[in-house]
């Protein structure tokens, strides 16, 4: 057999946000809540102008039944304020999604 090419095809899981915090204030909760299909595993990563955001409520999750997976954490009183990152990756079996937003914190 000549030129034989094998590719890997992954199924693409629906993300999408239903809700994030517009504004959070520093030493606030912060919230975001995406819809992804029931048992899906996703993570989430939060990035500010300073960089990776560690802190607890920032971990990954497994969606309920409704499909939904809410993170909430506190911004700290010392973060750097600005233009914030949250993406979140799901996975289930072989199909990945992935969904992307910004937000402000003051």
């Amino acid at each position: 057999m000549r030129g034989v090419a094998s590719a890997l095809l992954v199924a693409a899981l629906t993300v999408r946000f239903v809700s994030v915090s517009p504004t959070v204030r520093l030493g606030a909760p912060a919230r975001v809540e995406v819809a992804t299909v029931p048992g899906a595993i996703c993570d989430i990563e939060v990035r500010s102008p300073r960089g990776l955001v560690r802190t607890a409520g920032i971990r990954p999750k497994k969606a309920f039944d409704s499909g939904r997976i809410v993170w909430t954490w506190r911004v700290g009183k010392t973060m750097r304020p600005g233009t914030w990152t949250a993406a979140v990756d799901c996975l289930l079996g072989e199909q990945v999604g992935r969904a992307e937003t910004r937000f402000t914190v003051k």
